[in-house]
Order: structure tokens, then sequence, then C-alpha cells
């Protein structure tokens, strides 16, 4: 629907508003949107620091046999 007609001056003051009234929405999005982002990263790290058994490398023990003497 058309705007209603506004003299020049207050149409340019409502544009300021509903610029700041913008402002302040994605201002108050971003900080709701920070404490989930922090979370879902901890939640993250930690799980990335948990030890799972199962992946932990086996180590084979090789004992070295004596070699024969090579000389002739």
């Amino acid at each position: 629907p058309p705007q209603p007609q506004a003299a020049e001056g207050s149409s340019h003051l409502v544009q300021q508003e509903d610029t700041e009234v913008q402002e302040t929405v994605e201002v108050v999005t971003t900080a709701k949107l920070i404490p989930e982002v922090v979370t879902a990263a901890a939640t993250q790290v930690v799980a990335a620091s948990t030890p799972i058994p199962a992946a932990k490398p086996k180590v084979l023990k090789i004992a070295a046999a004596p070699a024969g003497s090579t000389r002739k």
C-alpha cells in the first residue's frame, strides 16, 4: 500500500527511525545468538577432547633377535 504523503523532512525522519529500529533488531538478534554459538562450540570442544578407548593406537613391541655373525 502506498505511504501517506508527508513533508520531506518528516519522511526523512521516519526513514531514519526505521533504520535505527532495524539496527536495534539486528543487535538484539545477534546478542541472543552469541550464547547459543558459545554453548555449541564448548560442547564440541568437550566432545573432541573426550578420549575414546577404542581409538587408542595399539603398540606392537618387537624384540630384536641377535643377528648371527656375517663375517667369514
